[in-house]
């Protein structure tokens, strides 16, 4: 048997890295999905056989990694002051809360 190694042929931006020997890959950045431009990343994993032989092979696959939103993030509600009547009907719409979520999903 030939030891196999691994290399990473092509991939967008450099957020991966595959280690050449056991062929894990691994993030070289904290993959927010509030702080990427994408939630998809692809890249090109190439594994050699080594044999010392002029008959060394290799074959290549494409790895894609996918961002999974996680609720991180604390629905945001702004300050508001609403003013009514004192004469106000019961049951008079006098105002409307409106929270911001900055979590993708």
């Amino acid at each position: 048997a030939t030891d196999i190694t691994y290399q990473l042929v092509t991939s967008q931006y450099s957020v991966l890295a595959v280690d050449p020997i056991s062929g894990v890959v691994t993030t070289l950045v904290a993959l927010d999905a509030e702080e990427v431009d994408q939630l998809v990343f692809n890249a090109t994993v190439l594994a050699k056989d080594n044999d010392p032989s002029p008959n060394s092979l290799n074959s290549s696959a494409t790895v894609s990694i996918q961002i999974r939103d996680v609720n991180d993030n604390r629905p945001v509600v702004p300050t508001l002051v609403f003013v009514v009547n004192e004469t106000t009907p019961v049951d008079s719409v006098i105002g409307v809360v409106k929270a911001t979520d900055a979590d993708v999903s």
